[in-house]
């Protein structure tokens, strides 16, 4: 990392980092909600005479801090991703987000630095501008859904990027083209040995071409039984291949 240090001090370029405050909590069950985020109701952390209100400065602090101990503690730092994800984990809800979002453009509009460089201007690049449905979920199921507009372009909340608290709402996408409202759901006549012997490697390939990542633990349809799981699964575009007549134990309803 020193060496990297050096190369980007060489060439008069940034130390850009990403700072994650969902990931704490996400990797740590015991990290304290509220130090998340910038609305002050958090316990604030003092170290060594400092005081912290959030997580976000604090690591941002520590980045500082590593680039003192290097030698260059003057080079510029850009944070190059931040974001709250809606969906896919307990923690990953809109209104966490909203709430996120609303703090985070408020700290930027005050052009307040942090406390180890408090006349700096923060540089912040928000993550991300849209859900990517076909994102692989290996880090978590999270990992689709860090957009401030869904998958078709509709925003997920009200947020004033100017930083003034104003509920406003972003412009949507227009002449968005939908698919027709067609509902699969399956045969409540279906036995629990036929579900059992056939459902589980349906619903897997249904999820492999679509995005069920609702259905994880805390996700927003977390909580859904067997029939219901499969059910949403093939409601999704893409779930059904075109002739692979994917059916479910019975016939499968269609509205």
């Amino acid at each position: 990392m020193t060496d990297i240090v050096k190369f980007l001090a060489k060439n008069k370029a940034p130390f850009t980092v990403n700072i994650y405050p969902f990931l704490s909590l996400y990797l740590n069950d015991n990290f304290p909600l509220d130090f998340a985020f910038f609305d002050g109701a958090a316990t604030p952390v003092h170290d060594n005479g400092v005081t912290y209100t959030n997580v976000f400065e604090a690591n941002f602090d520590t980045l500082v801090a590593a680039l003192v101990a290097v030698g260059h503690g003057d080079m510029p730092i850009i944070v190059g991703e931040v974001g709250w994800p809606t969906d896919g984990d307990r923690r990953a809800k809109s209104s966490h987000a909203q709430r996120f979002y609303d703090g985070l453009l408020k700290r930027l509009a005050s052009n307040r630095g942090t406390p180890a460089r408090p006349s700096q201007h923060l540089d912040v690049y928000m993550f991300g501008l849209v859900d990517e449905d076909q994102k692989s979920v290996q880090p978590g199921s999270f990992e689709r859904h860090w957009g401030i507009f869904r998958y078709d372009g509709q925003p997920k909340f009200a947020m004033d990027l100017s930083g003034q608290g104003r509920n406003t709402t972003l412009v949507p996408a227009k002449g968005v083209q939908y698919l027709s409202r067609t509902w699969c759901a399956l045969n409540p006549k279906a036995s629990r040995n036929d579900i059992g012997k056939l459902l589980g490697a349906k619903i897997d390939y249904a999820c492999t071409n679509a995005d069920c990542t609702p259905l994880g633990y805390g996700s927003t349809c977390n909580g859904m039984d067997s029939k219901g799981n499969a059910s949403y699964a093939f409601i999704l575009p893409g779930a059904e291949p075109e002739g692979r007549g994917l059916r479910l134990p019975g016939p499968r309803a269609a509205h």
